[in-house]
């Protein structure tokens, strides 16, 4: 069943582009009234705030490029204080984000090896070693730079006891 089968300047032929317009009608009203919905909720959200967020983040700013003189949260504060008097409710200076990040990063990464390394002792009971400044290969978000024993993956009585490390108490001894 095909148009191909309708004769041309018929009401047959005209059903679908009726439908077809009523239809597109129908969306374009529908995504109107859920755009106005949603300016609605957005408005009130604006206006209100969420009651779980505090009012002052709708009215903060981030301001880049400060001069050096004005880089301590004092200095910066009189600065707008001086521009905006009595509308300013503080002032905060961020330290260099990119070093923060980076350093965050490291520190994963070192306890993800420092828990690699324990999961190591109390598998082959030989503290695994390290050499400072050897590159790891981290493939899929493990590290695969420290070789293992060969005494991985054999069981023994000794594999099945469960030893509990305080953090500042020292590892348990083999055996």
């Amino acid at each position: 069943v095909g148009c191909k089968n309708v004769e041309v300047y018929t009401w047959r032929m005209m059903v679908p582009v009726v439908f077809i317009y009523l239809f597109s009608g129908f969306t374009f009203f529908v995504l109107k009234q859920n755009f106005v919905h949603w300016m609605e909720l957005r408005m009130d959200f604006l206006g209100r705030g969420d009651k779980t967020i505090d009012p002052q983040h709708h009215f903060s700013l981030m301001v880049e490029n400060i001069p050096m003189e004005l880089r301590s949260d004092e200095a910066l504060q009189a600065y707008f204080e001086k521009l905006f008097p009595g509308k300013v409710h503080s002032a905060s200076v961020i330290m260099n984000l990119p070093n923060l990040e980076s350093l965050a990063a490291r520190r994963l990464r070192l306890a993800r090896r420092l828990e690699k390394a324990i999961a190591v002792y109390h598998a082959t009971c030989e503290r695994p070693t390290h050499t400072v400044g050897q590159r790891k290969m981290n493939v899929a978000g493990v590290d695969c730079g420290v070789p293992l024993s060969s005494g991985v993956g054999c069981c023994h009585a000794r594999d099945r006891e469960v030893h509990v490390v305080k953090e500042d108490g020292p590892l348990p001894p083999p055996g």
